[in-house]
């Protein structure tokens, strides 16, 4: 019985050092993943800062990760969207769930075609990942380097959700940094 207790105790320990082991490498391999995202999409060290946020499943969309932007690392969000988002872990839900149905009824009534959603001014994206985790193609237009970065951050980290990522296509050219630059008033 107590030989019985001590292999028990023993395989206990070994087990807890392997899934140990093995969670230590999988946020390694989670660091190496955000990192190379994070230079893929050109965001670098300082500065604004990127925060990712796990969106839950619900509305007729599927989870996926979503791009939050703060000025600086401990600063609150100044931005609207992100500090809804961050706040109830979702966004404009009317509007998302009549996207939703929208898309899902034009699949139905034009089964032979590829439907995508067309995102102009696409902000920080809430509505491309939507689309996107449930497959569809999206066309999204985004004249802010901060948020087609932030866009392009949550594509990369939204690959291993399925890989429906791929289908997102983005036009960005002629971008604006500051309000001034797109104020027809002035």
């Amino acid at each position: 019985m107590l030989a019985q207790r001590v292999l028990f105790i023993i395989l206990s320990c070994y087990l807890s050092f392997l899934n140990s082991c093995k969670l230590s490498q999988y946020k390694r391999t989670l660091r190496q993943e955000d990192s190379l995202c994070r230079e893929q999409a050109g965001i670098q060290e300082g500065g604004i800062h990127y925060e990712v946020i796990s969106i839950k499943a619900k509305n007729g969309y599927k989870a996926f990760k979503f791009i939050t932007v703060r000025p600086q690392k401990n600063m609150r969000h100044t931005d609207s969207i992100s500090r809804w988002v961050f706040r109830y872990n979702s966004w404009e839900d009317e509007n998302s769930i009549q996207i939703v149905n929208a898309l899902k009824m034009v699949s139905i009534q034009y089964p032979d075609y590829k439907i995508a959603l067309l995102d102009i001014g696409a902000n920080l994206g809430w509505y491309t990942f939507v689309a996107a985790s449930l497959g569809y193609n999206v066309i999204a237009f985004e004249p802010f380097e901060q948020n087609y970065k932030a866009i392009e951050y949550g594509i990369c980290r939204n690959q291993n959700i399925g890989g429906t990522y791929k289908n997102v296509r983005f036009v960005y050219k002629n971008h604006f940094t500051r309000y001034q630059d797109w104020n027809l008033k002035n």
